[in-house]
């Protein structure tokens, strides 16, 4: 029998980079949608290797002793990608934004970053702002949010 957790979402972020990279996430009893038929397909199987996806099945159960997420029938949906963010624009006047520390804004953004992830966009990138410390943050697991591209 499979390893059933919950499916809170900081569950599913929460990983470490290195685990993301190395462990087998089962994502099962979802409805995938089907752009060739551009319909729902119900009781879909998602195996997700490392970062990648290796295996869309259906209507099948995850194998015994796999890390399982039961997601009860809810709509799966790729991450999100947004091309044009400013995750160090943490406030309105850049005036004021260009006379605060650096550090402190780096430490603002880590919220940005976040609510970014909890609202789907797996993949984002930053405009202009946001330097190399705040994507291997990311990277490291310093910060919880998408990956970033600068």
């Amino acid at each position: 029998m499979a390893t059933v957790h919950p499916i809170p979402a900081s569950s599913l972020i929460s990983l470490t980079p290195t685990a993301r990279m190395t462990s087998t996430l089962v994502l099962y009893n979802a409805n995938l949608f089907d752009s060739a038929s551009g319909s729902l397909r119900a009781k879909a199987t998602v195996t997700v290797e490392g970062d990648r996806i290796s295996a869309v099945t259906f209507g099948t159960t995850p194998a015994i002793g796999a890390r399982a997420f039961d997601l009860g029938g809810r709509t799966l949906l790729p991450g999100l990608i947004d091309a044009h963010v400013h995750v160090t624009a943490t406030m309105p006047d850049f005036f004021r934004l260009s006379l605060q520390p650096q550090s402190l804004v780096a430490a603002q953004s880590k919220e940005i970053l976040e609510a970014m992830l909890m609202r789907g966009f797996t993949t984002v990138r930053d405009a202009g702002g946001a330097d190399s410390g705040l994507v291997q943050a990311v990277e490291r697991g310093h910060f919880i949010g998408p990956r970033l591209y600068i």
